[in-house]
C-alpha cells in the first residue's frame, strides 16, 4: 500500500518504488496490475539502460494476462458443455503462458475427455514435474495412463493420489477398473468396499454395491 500512494503521489519520479511494487504483484501472481505497473515504468523512465530487457518483460506479461482472460473464458465453455471450444481456449493458455499449471491441468483433461491420452500424460507429467503433487494431478495422470496400456505406471499413480486424499472417491473406482483389467478381482473387491465403507452416501452407491456382489 505504501508502494502504491508513492507511486501514485509522486508518478515518474521514483524508479525504484515502480519496480518494488512491480515485483510485490509477481509475487502475489496479480499479472494485470503488475503489466500496468511495468507499462507506467517504461513510459516514465523511457531512458533506463534496461529498458530494453523491461520490455520484453512487459510483452511476456502481455501475454500471461491475456491467458488468464483466456482461461476464464475456457472454463465458461467447460461448464457450458462447449468441449471444442473449451479445447481450444485452453490450448491458447498453454500457448501463451507455457508456465501455467492450471492451463496444463485443464488442457489435460480435455485432452482425455476426447481420448487424445498421450497428450493427457504428457501434460499431468508436466504438472507434476513443475511440483503439482496433488491428489487431482496424479489422479489424471494415473488414469490416462491406464488408458494408454501403461497398467503399472498408473497404478503407481492412483496409489499416490489414495494417499494423498483418501476422500478423492474417483480414484478406488479407477483402481477397481484396473484390477478388473489384470483380473485381479479379489483387489478389485477390496477397491469396492474401500468406497462404500467411506462414502455410505454417494450417489452410485446402488450400482457399486451390484459390482462388488458380482465379485464375491
Amino acid at each position: 500500500d505504501q508502494l502504491e500512494v508513492a507511486v501514485s503521489l509522486a508518478p515518474g519520479t521514483n524508479p525504484g518504488a515502480y519496480l518494488q511494487l512491480l515485483n510485490a504483484y509477481m509475487k502475489l501472481q496479480n499479472f494485470p496490475r503488475g503489466l500496468e505497473i511495468l507499462e507506467a515504468y517504461l513510459s516514465s523512465f523511457p531512458h533506463d539502460p534496461m529498458h530494453e530487457q523491461l520490455e520484453e518483460r512487459a510483452e511476456r506479461l502481455r501475454d500471461v494476462a491475456e491467458s488468464e482472460t483466456v482461461f476464464q473464458r475456457g472454463l465458461e465453455y467447460k461448464s457450458q458443455g462447449r468441449r471444442n471450444d473449451a479445447l481450444r481456449a485452453f490450448e491458447n493458455v498453454v500457448r501463451l503462458n507455457p508456465g501455467s499449471i492450471s492451463g496444463q491441468l485443464e488442457l489435460g483433461k480435455m485432452y482425455s475427455d476426447v481420448r487424445e491420452y498421450e497428450k493427457a500424460v504428457e501434460l499431468f507429467r508436466s504438472v507434476v514435474e513443475a511440483g503439482n503433487v496433488s491428489a487431482e494431478t496424479y489422479f489424471h495422470l494415473g488414469s490416462a495412463q491406464f488408458r494408454t496400456d501403461s497398467i503399472d505406471a498408473a497404478e503407481v499413480n492412483l496409489e499416490r493420489a489414495l494417499e494423498l486424499d483418501p476422500e478423492f472417491d474417483l480414484t478406488y473406482l479407477e483402481l477397481y477398473n484396473l484390477h478388473i483389467r489384470r483380473k485381479e478381482h479379489s483387489k478389485a473387491l477390496d477397491r469396492l468396499e474401500a468406497f462404500l465403507k467411506r462414502f455410505p452416501n454417494a450417489e452410485d452407491r446402488d450400482y457399486i454395491i451390484t459390482l462388488a456382489q458380482e465379485l464375491r
